[in-house]
C-alpha cells in the first residue's frame, strides 16, 4: 500500500495530499476563476522549465561485463526489456564492455538514432572496480566523440551494488535457504 505521493520531486503523505485536494475542491466550488487563474500562473512560472525538459531526450544504456557464453549476454538483453516497459522510457539499449555485441559505441549509436541527445550509463556491475573508473567512461568517451557535432552529453551512474536496495535483493534471496536450515 502507498503511503505518500511524489508530485513535482516532493514527497507528501496521501492524508496531506488528500486534504490538499479537498481544499481545491472547496476554493473551486466558492471561486471557480481562482483555479485557472492558478493553473495559468503555474504554467506562466514553469514554462521555460517544461520546454527545457522537451528538448532534452533521454537514453539509457545499460552496461555489463560481456561474455562468451550466449545465454549469459541474452539475460542482459531480456534486463533491458524489463527494465525499458518498468521506466517507461523510449529509449533503453544494453551494451556489452566487451567479448560481444552490442558494444557501447553501437547502443550510443542507437540512442542517438532513436534522437537522444542525453545517454545515462548504468555500468549493471557490483563495486567500482576497474571496469567502471576506467573502462566504461574511456568507451563511453569513444563512442560521444563520434556525435560531438550533435552536443550529445552523458553520464556514468553508480553501478548496481552501491545501491543501498542491494542489501534487500540480497536478503530476499538469501532467505528461503535459512529456512532449510
Amino acid at each position: 500500500m502507498y503511503t505518500s505521493i511524489q508530485l513535482v520531486g516532493k514527497s507528501m503523505s496521501l492524508g496531506l495530499f488528500a486534504l490538499t485536494v479537498i481544499f481545491f475542491v472547496q476554493v473551486n466550488r466558492i471561486n471557480s476563476f481562482l483555479v485557472p487563474v492558478m493553473r495559468t500562473n503555474y504554467d506562466a512560472k514553469y514554462k521555460s522549465r517544461l520546454n527545457c525538459i522537451n528538448t532534452i531526450k533521454i537514453g539509457v544504456i545499460i552496461v555489463d561485463h560481456g561474455s562468451r557464453v550466449k545465454e549469459a549476454n541474452d539475460a542482459l538483453l531480456k534486463l533491458v526489456q524489463k527494465y525499458k516497459l518498468h521506466s517507461r522510457l523510449s529509449i533503453v539499449e544494453g551494451a556489452h564492455m566487451e567479448m560481444s555485441e552490442p558494444s557501447i559505441a553501437s547502443a550510443f549509436e542507437q540512442c542517438v538514432n532513436q534522437g537522444a541527445n542525453r545517454i545515462i550509463c548504468h555500468p549493471y556491475f557490483l563495486s567500482k572496480g576497474r571496469h567502471v573508473k576506467e573502462d566504461i567512461p574511456s568507451l563511453l568517451e569513444s563512442a560521444a566523440l563520434q556525435y560531438k557535432d550533435k552536443n550529445i552529453s552523458y553520464i556514468l551512474t553508480e553501478p548496481l551494488g552501491m545501491q543501498d536496495q542491494i542489501l534487500q535483493l540480497i536478503d530476499d534471496t538469501v532467505s528461503p535457504y535459512l529456512r532449510d536450515v
